[in-house]
Order: structure tokens, then sequence, then C-alpha cells
């Protein structure tokens, strides 16, 4: 009998398995899913494994804040930088926890944390040139279902509403602060 070789992977497809299988991990959340998942608690398929891993990570963080800064509530930063030129499509996040409401910037999510456990989202915001596309076809997306939330967001922040937020959040911490003093 002769006996078939057992078919072994070259590097190359290995290679594409495993970049298929991150861009599946990590792809995007649309700003409208991921709402849907945390005002909600609606999701469905990828979507719901994706923003449960995602708001773990922010619960996560929380936890840690909570007890490296002594408080009850903080703020989530949440940066996306890219991989680099290997690996193009995708990107990783990096989890920040404060004190201070975090200024509205590019490729950034933000979220108040509550001790009690109460996760309110604030802003998501893409990278320079989605808001550059988003405020030039705003008059097209803001009525498309799922663009629609984004685009509020962007316009939000290009006219400062997101900056004076983030101001208020920062004006009731002092005073709290000045009243525990």
């Amino acid at each position: 009998m002769i006996e078939k070789k057992k078919s072994r992977k070259k590097l190359g497809e290995i290679a594409l398995d495993f970049q298929a299988k991150e861009l599946v991990e990590t792809r995007p959340i649309s700003i409208n899913e991921l709402s849907k998942n945390i005002l909600y608690g609606q999701a469905d398929g990828v979507t719901e494994g994706v923003a449960k891993g995602y708001l773990s990570r922010v619960w996560d963080e929380a936890v840690d804040a909570f007890e490296k800064l002594h408080t009850d509530v903080c703020f989530i930063e949440v940066r996306y930088k890219s991989m680099g030129a290997l690996a193009h499509n995708t990107t990783d996040k990096l989890f920040i926890g404060r004190r201070s409401c975090p200024t509205p910037d590019y490729n950034q999510d933000a979220f108040r944390v509550h001790n009690d456990g109460s996760i309110e989202f604030l802003w998501s915001l893409p990278s320079k040139l989605d808001v550059y596309i988003l405020l030039e076809e705003r008059h097209k997306l803001v009525l498309d279902p799922e663009y629609g939330e984004l685009v509020r967001m962007v316009i939000d922040f290009s006219d400062g509403t997101l900056l004076r937020l983030a101001q208020t959040f920062d004006a009731q911490y002092d005073e709290m602060i000045k009243g525990n003093a």
C-alpha cells in the first residue's frame, strides 16, 4: 500500500489563516453596533462576541483605575493604533483609565464608568481622514442608519460639542474634589 503524506501547510498559508482570524477578531465595530450592544444589550453573531470582549476590557481597565486612583467614577479612553506596514489590516487598542475626561481626538472611544458597574458610552471618533470624509458627505450619510450616529458624533466633534461635554465632566470632578477637601 502506498501511504499518503499528510498535507502540511506552508508558512504563507499559516500566515494568511492567522491574518484572517485576526481580522475577524479585531474588526472595527460600527458605532451603531457598539451602542446597540451597550445601551440595549442587543447583538448578533460576531458583533456580540467582539463587543463583549471589548466591554470586558473596558471594565477591567476601570477596575484597575478604581484601585489606583481611589475613585468611584473614572473615564476609559480607548486609542486605536495601526500595527504597522506588515499588519496593515489590523489595529491594536490601548485602554487608558483616568480621573479626568479625555479631550476628544481622532481614533478614540471614550467611556464613563461608575463603580456600581454602569458603563456610559460617550463617543467614538474615527481617523482624521475618515472624519474629513464624513464631514464632506454628511448630508448623504446622516440619514443612513449605518452611519447616522457616527456622523452626528463627528459633527459634535467638529463644532466643539464633545469638547464642552468633556469640560463639563472635568468641572464636575473639580467640584467633587473641592467638596471632599
